[in-house]
């Protein structure tokens, strides 16, 4: 129970209470309607002078509704400029003397705030349009912009336009600010090429050591390889450098179709290059026969196959070609049979001829004595009595042997004799005699 005397304490904290909660009230809407929110306190705490990363990260918290007001806000800011010089411009017009280089100088410093300006208004924009502006709402702001720059030029004389252009160049901003970019990506890339050729080197070496790989699988996989650190690379040093990757990948990844559709037939020949170089047909070095054409093979791209022919032509023949026609390969194997026709006359010893051709073969030091050669009479022909003559030899002797017996062949049976006949053919003559009677009969 509360006593008489407690009564008036009681009073006195109650009335505090209330006067406390009133004055903590007002304090509180006084505050609030001091402090500013939303896009009120992005305009106070924004100004040009500021970083583009900043300027970026102080926007990202806005809504769609409010970058689009605060745009409009921006905007007006650029106005207020873009009026400004245009003021100076007029009077740099009518200006003289040494009035014209002060206005000059004055003139650079407000487009230059100016055109900081637009650059915090592009990031606005673009801003409001990852956060869904249409193409539409973003338009006048654009357009606005690219008609002040346009008509400052247009209404600018030479002199002033130079002085910009010269201290643009110059400016940390400007032209230095580019120049130590392009520097700084083309020392990246660079660098990303001599790495894409060391672990090449080390990939080369590695697949060396891979038995039964040809050296044009060797190649396509170290070539494959360089290509791929450097696409990775580019994307790699382009993003480090703020370059936004993402609208690239997507248009890229879109046409893909399209133009895999369009390059059907070079699809066609990546896949059968492919197939060439695993399977392993023929190598860099074989001669071959292939799609028609006789020659070394110089080099097997993923599209093309390129051969020398024997007379010293270069032909690149789409592998597609080559898989789908008959291979010959002549280096496939370490040794080749040279196949030899001589004709002797009906009118010859066959053993005279069997025995000087054998005496050809074995003086001939390129012929290999393992498997032996082989000396048959093979045809009695309509003009002459053929012997084939097979001997063996290295691939790569292949024509030397086939020339040297075929000439070595016609001097030697011209020494023992033997003939070697040209084609005969023999022709009978029926004369026919009429009957006299038939004549008389006629007559």
């Amino acid at each position: 129970m509360v006593s008489v005397f407690q009564v008036p304490r009681i009073l006195v904290l109650i009335c505090a209470f209330f006067a406390f909660s009133i004055h903590a009230t007002a304090f509180a809407q006084e505050q609030e309607a001091a402090a500013p929110s939303g896009v009120d306190e992005v305009v106070v705490h924004l100004d040009a002078n500021l970083s583009d990363e900043e300027f970026t990260l102080r926007l990202v918290h806005l809504t769609r509704a409010e970058l689009e007001e605060f745009a409009k806000q921006w905007i007006k800011i650029t106005q207020k400029k873009t009026k400004e010089a245009a003021e100076i411009n007029i009077k740099l017009s009518k200006a003289k003397g040494a009035q014209v280089e002060q206005l000059r100088d004055t003139l650079a410093g407000v487009i230059e705030h100016r055109n900081s300006l637009f650059k915090k208004q592009e990031i606005v924009l673009n801003e409001w349009s990852a956060k869904g502006a249409t193409a539409e709402e973003l338009l006048d702001y654009r357009n606005y912009i690219t008609a002040v720059r346009r008509n400052e030029i247009k209404s600018t004389d030479i002199m002033t336009l130079t002085k910009w252009v010269l201290e643009w160049f110059t400016a940390p901003d400007g032209g230095r600010k580019i120049g130590i970019w392009l520097l700084s990506l083309s020392v990246s890339l660079f660098v990303m090429g001599f790495i894409a050729r060391i672990v090449t080197g080390f990939v080369r070496r590695a697949l060396l050591k891979i038995p039964d790989m040809s050296n044009l699988l060797q190649n396509f996989v170290s070539r494959m390889i360089y290509w791929l650190i450097m696409g990775v690379g580019i994307i790699i040093v382009l993003s480090l450098f703020g370059i936004d990757m993402t609208p690239l990948l997507a248009v890229f990844g879109g046409a893909s179709f399209i133009i895999g559709f369009a390059m059907q037939s070079t699809l066609g020949n990546l896949a059968s290059g492919l197939l060439l170089m695993v399977t392993k047909p023929f190598d860099v070095g074989d001669v071959v026969d292939a799609a028609g054409v006789s020659g070394t093979v110089r080099n097997v791209s993923i599209v093309s196959t390129t051969i020398l022919t024997f007379d010293n032509q270069v032909i690149v023949v789409p592998n597609t070609m080559v898989w789908d026609s008959v291979i010959t390969n002549v280096n496939a194997s370490d040794t080749r049979r040279v196949d030899l026709t001589f004709g002797i006359g009906y009118d010859d010893d066959i053993e005279l001829a069997k025995k000087t051709l054998g005496e050809i073969l074995d003086k001939h030091p390129l012929i290999l004595d393992d498997p032996a050669p082989n000396i048959r009479l093979h045809e009695l022909a309509d003009s002459s009595v053929n012997f084939i003559c097979r001997p063996w030899v290295k691939s790569e002797d292949y024509w030397n042997v086939y020339w040297d017996i075929m000439q070595q062949a016609k001097e030697r049976f011209d020494e023992v004799g033997l003939s070697i006949p040209y084609p005969q053919r023999d022709v009978h003559i029926h004369q026919i005699t009429e009957d006299k009677d038939d004549k008389n009969a006629e007559a």
